[in-house]
This record gives structure tokens, sequence and C-alpha cells, in this order.
């Protein structure tokens, strides 16, 4: 879990054991453990590349057109990728 301060609060804490959810805390923004971070960042960089192509070139900017493109360029393969890589590093950090 992010250190979101609804996550820690005196009302939720003690549903987890009644949950039976047991809480893995992030250290304070951590990227690395978060698989989310890497898939956005992606999708912000093909956002801005395009934005920027469209501004150069001056065509006219679709924002619609140009947010959908950056989500199709998410894989499944580079999705797998980042769970992997996160799950390797919370297992030793743990």
């Amino acid at each position: 879990m992010d250190n979101l301060t609804v996550h820690k609060a005196i009302i939720v804490m003690p549903l987890y054991p009644q949950l039976n959810i047991k809480p893995i805390w992030n250290v304070a923004y951590s990227p690395e453990f978060n698989p989310i971070e890497s898939v956005f960042s992606r999708v912000k960089f093909r956002f801005n590349k395009d934005r920027l192509n469209d501004i150069v070139n001056r065509r006219g900017f679709n924002f619609d057109r140009t947010i959908n493109a950056a989500f199709r360029d998410i894989h499944v393969d580079h999705c797998r990728s980042v769970v992997s890589k996160s799950r390797e590093l919370l297992a030793k950090a743990c």
C-alpha cells in the first residue's frame, strides 16, 4: 500500500485483521515497487511525444486521438515485465 492517509486512518487500521488483510507498506514514493508507475510513465511519454509532434508540425492537436494512441502503446508483455520486476524487488525487501 502507498502511504495515503486514509490507509492508516484510526477507523481503517482495525479492519485489516478482520478482513484478513496484511498490509505491506511502500516506502514514501517508491515507483519501482508500483508497476502502474512504469505503465503510466510510458503512456505520458507517448502522449507528450505525439503532442509535441503535432505542435511542431502545426497539426491540430486532438486530445482524444493522442490519449488513445498513448494507451494503445501499452502491451501485455510490458505489463508482465514491470509486475514481475516489482514482485522481485518486493521479495528482496521483505
